[in-house]
């Protein structure tokens, strides 16, 4: 979308035969079929993205039989889990990654991002 708004007096220009069927397509039928465009005309609207993941989610709620769906946070714990299955509950935290922010400091430890570092 970005290259069409920056761009598309060039492309009618050099591409006369099929400029008017494009933008028909840029202007009108993309943005019907996926929603609007981004604020900045790059990348995903993550607006659209973000209301469409919330519909499903509440889809599911309503939809799934209630004996058959868990709705979990990671902050309930290995109870509510274990309990859904029909387990007993495991000893210890539940397994992470990036607690704190540490992946960052694990990369700064790495021999192979230190390599490949841009000074």
């Amino acid at each position: 979308m970005m290259w069409w708004r920056l761009h598309s007096g060039l492309y009618r220009w050099i591409f006369n035969h099929s400029s008017r069927a494009v933008g028909l397509y840029m202007d009108w039928i993309r943005p019907i079929l996926i929603g609007p465009e981004s604020r900045n005309f790059w990348g995903e609207n993550m607006d659209i993205h973000r209301l469409k993941y919330r519909m499903h989610n509440q889809y599911v709620i309503n939809n799934c039989p209630k004996d058959k769906l868990l709705v979990w946070k990671l902050e309930d714990g290995w109870e509510p889990v274990a309990k859904f299955l029909g387990k007993p509950v495991p000893k210890g935290p539940l397994p992470h990654k990036n607690r704190l922010g540490g992946v960052i400091q694990d990369l700064e430890n790495s021999p192979d991002y230190q390599n490949n570092k841009i000074n």
